[in-house]
């Protein structure tokens, strides 16, 4: 670009229709399908809109710089209007495919800038939604990150998905119904959700011995209206509420003491849920039973305002986070569960059972072939679960958990030479040439889905972790990361 092209006012430096774009950047916040910042989660997501708007009048020239077209202040008003209104239309989320107005954007930045617009260079793009603005207005990009998992997200954005844009599925069932996409992306996602169902289907053939259904017994329905219909039956459970214990710091006393911050389960609408403590003195044990109605939770063990001082629930002792360190230091932290929360379907929703020592059993004899014991570098703020015995990687998942990702990311691995022969069944060229070495044949398209792939693992192993909790508000399983670290 020209210094004289750079030395004019741009638009964005004069004035923007603030009100259309923060608009549409709000509602951009609410999309949950669909929208690029749902392939994996990293933090401060800008919006959608708001990148777009700002990478277009950064390059459009502001009327007043150009007195040649625009010589009096009312014919600058009419023109800065003109291109409100293209911005306003182009903010919009149904824009974003819309090529009448998306050419019309790319019109006007080649005039702006003499049919050379400037590569956009972003060194710290984080998941790299400015530069796919960019890419979107027809600019060349160049984006870099110092995270590896940004840069990954980035890439899968900026170079995996537009080197195929346009192609047809290539799995047998949209090839058996003659299935056709049209434009964009719609092949590659139709493919990324046909063998995602490929590996989840493989995956749960090797795990069903780690998850059993949940039998509903006539003692167990008693007086629980919500589970008389489902006696005999077998429920799918969908999460187990489990917490980590320790012993109490009174040495005459020697309970668990299980580190909860709630015993709430639900507190959705009229019904209410709950755990309620039972202590069994003789085994110095405690179990956990199911209440609900409209009455309120046992408070928790957990002191309020103190940071991580607990209180015994038998005798009332509290041990403060120092002890915590110490008996975590000792790899001295266990863990007990709580209770089991089950798929009811539509007509009952979520259903609490409590927890048996069978499905503990189950759980606990998991056995992965592969452990992430890498050591986790001990920083105080990033990870002050260390000081709590979480030493490494592999400490933040239970044993099931560790199973159930290792065999997903095997089924992954294994499922690149289907996609590849799929591919090739389907005409496409099979060059041998991969993904990294800027192919476009049926091995790169392999790598392109196992990398996706990758990243909705990625995804999992978010909330697939020890430290994701049960959130009674919404009945949600959340993930831990509530900052940039784990607390």
């Amino acid at each position: 670009m020209s210094d004289r092209i750079r030395e004019r006012r741009k638009l964005i430096e004069v004035a923007l229709p603030l009100t259309a774009i923060n608009k549409e950047s709000e509602r951009d916040k609410k999309l949950s399908s669909g929208h690029p910042t749902t392939l994996h989660y990293w933090w401060a997501p800008r919006p959608l809109p708001a990148c777009r708007a700002i990478v277009f009048a950064a390059l459009v020239d502001d009327p007043s710089n150009r007195p040649d077209l625009f010589p009096d202040e009312v014919s600058q008003n009419a023109e800065r209007h003109r291109l409100f209104a293209l911005i306003e239309e182009l903010v919009r989320w149904e824009s974003r495919r819309n090529e009448r107005v998306l050419q019309a954007a790319r019109a006007e930045i080649a005039r702006a800038t003499n049919e050379a617009p400037p590569t956009l260079f972003d060194p710290f793009c984080g998941r790299g939604l400015i530069p796919l603005e960019g890419q979107r207005l027809g600019l060349e990009v160049v984006a870099a990150d110092l995270n590896p998992v940004a840069a990954l997200i980035a890439k899968a954005l900026l170079e995996i998905v537009p080197r195929f844009l346009g192609r047809q599925p290539v799995n047998p069932e949209a090839r058996k119904h003659r299935l056709v996409r049209a434009g964009g992306a719609e092949g590659l996602a139709d493919d990324v959700e046909y063998y995602g169902r490929l590996v989840l289907d493989r995956a749960r053939t090797k795990l069903r011995p780690f998850f059993p259904e949940y039998i509903v017994t006539p003692e167990l329905a008693g007086e629980r209206p919500d589970l008389r219909p489902l006696i005999g039956r077998a429920v799918t459970v969908m999460g187990w509420l489990w917490a980590r214990t320790v012993r109490c710091s009174n040495p005459a006393c020697g309970f668990p003491i299980p580190l909860v911050g709630s015993f709430w389960l639900s507190q959705r609408g009229p019904q209410k849920w709950w755990l309620e403590p039972e202590l069994d003195r003789r085994s110095k044990s405690i179990r956990f039973n199911i209440r609900w109605g409209d009455g309120q939770a046992p408070p928790p063990t957990k002191r309020p305002n103190t940071g991580g001082t607990f209180r015994c629930l038998a005798c009332g002792e509290d041990s403060d986070e120092r002890y915590l360190e110490e008996e975590g230091r000792a790899s001295r932290i266990g863990k007990m569960l709580m209770a089991c929360i089950a798929d009811g379907g539509r007509s009952h929703g979520r259903i609490y059972l409590p927890a048996t020592k069978e499905q503990e059993k189950i759980a606990l004899s998991a056995n992965p072939g592969w452990r992430p014991d890498y050591p986790i570098p001990d920083y105080s703020q990033a990870m002050p679960t260390v000081r709590h015995g979480v030493k490494t990687w592999a400490d933040f998942f239970t044993e099931r958990q560790l199973l159930t990702l290792d065999t997903l990311a095997q089924q992954i691995r294994a499922v690149h030479e289907v996609v590849r022969g799929d591919a090739v069944a389907a005409g496409w060229s099979d060059d041998d040439k991969p993904l990294e070495a800027r192919g476009t044949g049926a091995r790169a398209y392999a790598d392109a889905i196992v990398g996706v792939l990758g990243l909705i693992l990625g995804r999992q192993v978010n909330r697939t972790c020890a430290f994701s909790f049960w959130h009674s508000g919404k009945g949600t399983i959340e993930q831990p990361f509530a900052q940039q670290g784990f607390q």
